[in-house]
């Protein structure tokens, strides 16, 4: 199950978008901005139409830059305060298991609800059943701004588990899906099979929106985020079936109850948090790909990963 990992590379990403400066005081010239408005409207409300404007504009470009600041104050924007958030942010997520807990829908707000129940259907109509709704804690604990939960089902004799989830941006996030620099609408579908030599097989409608780098043991398939369910279950299936036929000793892991499903997530987070672990939990390789991005601070932040990995 992969929101959390989604939120990886908007956090990076969100991290790419500010000015590089080692600190973010409050931005003055906004409210010298929002003085200057304020004393015209107050003392010199006699004026045109071009004048009223001129001080809308005033207004409206000091609130922008105010909000700005305040939702990206929390942030490292110089180079090596950033790559140790982005440190400290992967060993949050791929240091331990991961704690999970039931949840009732309405405790979230702003998901859509519909997708899921409409996802879920279409599920059952393949013999699918539904084990629960999890919340993430972790990812919510590290992310309390893109806080989901996920649906899990499980199906063809418990070869196949199936985890639907909508993550909702808020904050600088929602800002940079207006902007087109993230993508709006995810609204993911994820199945997982668990084989008995240790190894997943991973199919999701994640193209794009999870860049994170391969892992060993982990063999993914990756489609657009508009892929229909139906053929997202064709797809795994199949990847599934000549997975077994290639090898007929390896057979899928059934995980029949929520208890199941979780103890084998567990097993698939192991895998990944070795993996980051070897790397020093991020490296330039792996940064380069999340980031997507030829930008300034994108390269200053590779070539700071790549000096680490050369100063251990």
């Amino acid at each position: 199950m992969l929101p959390f990992e989604i939120t990886v590379n908007s956090n990076t990403i969100a991290r790419l978008t500010m000015p590089t400066r080692a600190t973010k005081p409050p931005p003055l010239f906004a409210f010298v901005l929002l003085a200057v408005a304020l004393y015209l409207i107050i003392r010199r409300p006699e004026t045109g139409i071009l004048g009223w404007f001129l001080r809308g504009a005033m207004i409206v470009l000091s609130l922008a830059q105010l909000a700005i600041w305040w939702l990206t104050r929390g942030m490292a924007t110089d180079t090596a305060g950033a790559a140790d958030d982005i440190v400290r942010m992967q060993k949050a997520l791929y240091s331990d298991a991961h704690e999970y807990r039931a949840v009732q829908p309405g405790e979230i707000h702003g998901l859509d609800i519909p997708f899921y129940d409409r996802t879920q259907q279409y599920f059952q109509t393949q013999q699918f059943r539904h084990l629960g709704d999890i919340e993430d804690l972790t990812a919510t604990r590290e992310f309390p701004k893109m806080r989901t939960f996920i649906r899990v089902m499980s199906g063809d004799d418990g070869a196949t588990q199936v985890a639907i989830y909508h993550v909702k941006m808020r904050g600088i996030y929602r800002l940079l899906q207006t902007f087109k620099v993230i993508p709006k609408n995810l609204k993911m579908i994820d199945l997982e099979t668990e084989l008995s030599d240790g190894s997943f097989m991973v199919t999701a409608n994640s193209q794009g929106s999870d860049t994170t780098g391969a892992v060993s043991g982990v063999v993914r398939y990756q489609h657009p985020l508009d892929t229909p369910a139906a053929d997202l279950l064709k797809l795994h299936r199949e990847q599934v079936e000549q997975a077994i036929r290639r090898d007929p000793v390896v057979q899928p892991v059934r995980a029949n109850t929520l208890d199941d499903l979780i103890a084998s997530q567990h097993r698939l987070q192991a895998i990944k948090n070795a993996h980051k672990a070897s790397i020093g939990y991020m490296d330039a390789k792996e940064f380069r790909q999340i980031a997507g991005s030829k930008s300034a601070a994108a390269s200053d932040l590779a070539a700071e990963f790549e000096r680490r990995k050369h100063d251990v």
